[in-house]
């Protein structure tokens, strides 16, 4: 479990569908429970939800949730480019 995910920062979270996804956290929902509200970065995620038979549709994919304090398995660094 992270410390406290910063707003902005991407992060490999465990959905209640039984698989991970990546996800960026976008905004503080609830201080109190620790709910934050994120967004898919996989469109290739969107359809392992489909397929685990999540009710999501490719017009949802840019669409924010609720994810929890402790479905947050780990930070993802940021990719390097090259110059």
């Amino acid at each position: 479990m992270i410390k406290k995910p910063k707003i902005g920062n991407s992060y490999l979270i465990n959905t209640f569908a039984g698989f991970q996804v990546e996800v960026k956290i976008c905004a503080v929902i609830d201080y109190k429970n620790s709910v934050y509200s994120a967004k898919l970065l996989n469109f290739n995620d969107l359809k392992k939800l489909k397929e685990a038979g999540v009710p999501v549709e490719n017009k949802h994919f840019k669409h924010e949730f609720a994810v929890f304090d402790f479905q947050i398995v780990k930070g993802l660094r940021k990719k390097r480019t090259k110059k």
